[in-house]
């Protein structure tokens, strides 16, 4: 940028310049922003792992995250926002609870909020990269056209941005309504052992103390036998020392094999 440009500039540019250099540090103050906003939302998007995990991990991919460009931050948001087949979780390395929590849009929004912020990353790389040589500011006719191209520009930006403060404020508001259902007992021991407090079990096979009674089987067995008391210690020591057939309305580990008819 020239800035106030050569002293014999006729005032009529020198303002024209002075102008251009206001728009063109909005264009990039604006850009900045919405760079820092993709850096503090991206590691919550999609989230997995053990709850008691989860704050120090979204900490130190924001680490992280705060190194990268726009180009990867804007890659990252598309693909956090766009449907994908959940990932298995490793039952033998499963030793207790597990969420996963993912955001995304339907495809006719996420396919026009994608081609957006592409469009959004090309005016990026034209402002940082071809204004300069795109527009000679020596003359008031160029000084115009780069005025017109910049107001256009800071126009998409803004609007880019308030799009981007729309999306956030219905993640957030999702994710407060998550937490209040999180912080219930009911959803917690669902969460926890896979059944609601007080009501049937109507599936007990998708029930913690069996999956994990069926896992220790697997660990234990000899000639396809497992003692019981065997099975209930290696599960008390894997994760699950608070796991009870009093959970399921049960009074015995029998009860529970027996409901299950594992035997």
């Amino acid at each position: 940028m020239d800035g106030h440009g050569p002293v014999n500039d006729p005032p009529v540019l020198t303002a024209l310049k002075d102008h251009i250099a206001l728009q063109y540090g909005r264009c990039l103050l604006n850009m900045n922003k919405f760079e820092m906003i993709l850096k503090v939302v991206l590691p919550t998007l999609r989230i997995s792992g053990i709850p008691a995990e989860l704050a120090g991990q979204i900490e130190r991919e924001r680490q992280v995250l705060g190194n990268q460009t726009l180009g990867y931050l804007i890659t990252q948001f598309c693909e956090r926002t766009t449907a994908e087949d959940k990932p298995e979780v490793d039952e033998e390395s499963f030793t207790g609870p597990h969420i996963s929590i993912s955001y995304g849009f339907d495809e006719e929004f996420g396919g026009w909020l994608n081609e957006r912020l592409t469009q959004l990353l090309k005016l990026r790389n034209e402002l940082v990269h071809g204004f300069h040589g795109r527009f000679d500011t020596h003359s008031e006719a160029s000084c115009q056209e780069a005025i017109i191209y910049l107001a256009e520009a800071l126009h998409f930006i803004r609007e880019s941005l308030r799009t981007l403060h729309s999306l956030l404020e219905s993640f957030k508001s999702s994710q407060q309504a998550m937490a209040e259902i999180v912080r219930s007992t009911p959803f917690e021991h669902q969460i926890l052992y896979g059944n609601t407090p007080g009501q049937p079990v109507d599936n007990w096979e998708a029930t913690t103390i069996v999956q994990q009674l069926q896992l220790a089987e697997e660990a234990l067995a000899i000639d396809g036998w497992t003692p019981l008391n065997d099975a209930i210690h290696h599960i008390q020591t894997h994760g699950w020392p608070d796991l009870s057939p009093n959970q399921y309305d049960c009074s015995s580990w029998r009860e529970v094999i027996h409901h299950t008819q594992l035997l």
